[in-house]
C-alpha cells in the first residue's frame, strides 16, 4: 500500500499490527510507504520459538523480524527465535490447523497466521 498524508505517517501504520513503514520527507510533503507482510503457506520465518507442549499466542508488534524476509527452513537463528512454517492463515483465533505451535494475532486485521516448528 502506498500513500502520502499531510505532515505525518500514513494512520494504518501506526497501530500495533504489525505493517511496516517507511516515510521521507519530500518537497510534496511526508510520503509514506506501507507495506503489510502476505504470508504463503509452508513458507519459512524467524518468530517466537514455540513452548514445549502449549500453544503460544504472539500479538505481533511494528516491525517484528517475522515480517521482515522469508528463510530458509534449515536456517539457524538468534536465540530465543526460531524457525517457524506457515501452516495458514486465517479469519478469527480459533482456526488453526491441531499442529499450530504458534499463532500470531492480527487483531486489528481480524486474521490469525498459524505456525508450527520447521
Amino acid at each position: 500500500m502506498t500513500a502520502t498524508e499531510d505532515g505525518g505517517l500514513v494512520q494504518r501504520c501506526m497501530g500495533t499490527d504489525a505493517a511496516v513503514a517507511w516515510s521521507r520527507q519530500s518537497d510534496a510533503g511526508v510520503v509514506s510507504i506501507c507495506l503489510e507482510r502476505r504470508f504463503t503457506e509452508g513458507e519459512c520465518v524467524i518468530g517466537a520459538a514455540p513452548q514445549d507442549g502449549s500453544l503460544l499466542d504472539v500479538t505481533p508488534l511494528t516491525d517484528d523480524a517475522v515480517f521482515a524476509t522469508t528463510v530458509g527452513c534449515a536456517d539457524t537463528v538468534p536465540e530465543g527465535r526460531a524457525v517457524l512454517r506457515v501452516l495458514a492463515q486465517v479469519q478469527g483465533e480459533d482456526r488453526c490447523p491441531g499442529t499450530t505451535q504458534v499463532r500470531y494475532l492480527f487483531t486489528e486485521r481480524g486474521r490469525t497466521l498459524c505456525l508450527t516448528s520447521a
